[in-house]
């Protein structure tokens, strides 16, 4: 197994635990089933690098709570003009 496939690998178990707690509850926890110390320093490579929007954006998808463009729009121009009367 390459070394991009064992990083990968290590993004996609990351998300998933994630999204895994954010519905269930269930405690993110690293596991790897790999032995060798160099597979399993990719993996973990892979593991630490998902960044909080990466988890942000896979449980909103997850969850259905993904706003289309148009509703994130609408958002912000509403967050804007709420800051101006203040």
């Amino acid at each position: 197994m390459n070394i991009a496939k064992l990083i990968a690998e290590g993004q996609k178990a990351r998300i998933n635990a994630e999204m895994a707690q954010a519905i269930s509850g269930v405690p993110v926890t690293f596991t790897c089933v790999y032995k060798r110390p160099d597979k399993r320093q990719y993996y973990l490579h892979g593991w630490n690098s998902v960044k909080p929007i990466d988890i942000e954006v896979a449980v909103n998808k997850a969850t259905g709570k993904l706003l289309n463009s148009q509703q994130q729009i609408a958002q912000i121009k509403n967050q804007l003009k709420n800051k101006k009367e203040y």
